[in-house]
């Protein structure tokens, strides 16, 4: 951020805020349905407590998106002339963060109580799963396109982020 304006540089800032607190609402969201799926089936029988979860991701999805859009935007206006500002992989990992919480976003709104149904199924798919090489692939590509595509999305983020800057 050297060279850029104080307000360009606040908004900037401003931007990475937004977008690391909703996306960390958004990761403990996830972390908790997969570390306690039995919990979050029990909470999810009130409504009240479905709809404040629901809406909560919604809501910080949401929120990591713009301020996602905000920071990609910033950073290619604060880059107009100067060449090779971005490596191919950053753009990549941008990309596919891009796409990742837009589908997770889709996800919610079209498959409503996601947290639910994600919850019965949170063994099959879960991180302990994969260590154990034991995934049921079959489940993950009966699901709609929009959750297969969150799916490969954080794989591949995964699998690009340690040559990304």
């Amino acid at each position: 951020m050297a060279g850029w304006s104080e307000p360009v540089r606040d908004a900037a800032l401003g931007a990475a805020a937004m977008w690391r607190w909703a996306i960390a609402t958004v990761l403990a969201g996830h972390l908790l349905a997969i570390a306690f799926p039995a919990s979050v089936l029990f909470r999810n029988r009130e409504p009240l407590r479905l709809f404040v979860l629901e809406g909560t991701g919604v809501a910080a999805g949401c929120i990591a998106l713009a301020g996602l859009i905000a920071m990609l935007v910033q950073r290619w206006r604060a880059a107009e002339g100067i060449p090779e500002t971005a490596s191919p992989l950053e753009t990549i990992g941008a990309t596919l963060i891009s796409i990742e919480v837009a589908s997770g976003i889709a996800v919610a709104v079209l498959y409503r109580w996601a947290s639910s149904w994600s919850g019965r199924d949170a063994d099959t798919v879960s991180v302990v799963a994969l260590f154990r090489l034991e995934p049921r692939v079959a489940l993950v590509a009966s699901m709609p396109f929009a959750v297969r595509l969150h799916v490969f999305c954080a794989f591949a983020v995964v699998a690009v982020a340690p040559f990304t800057p």
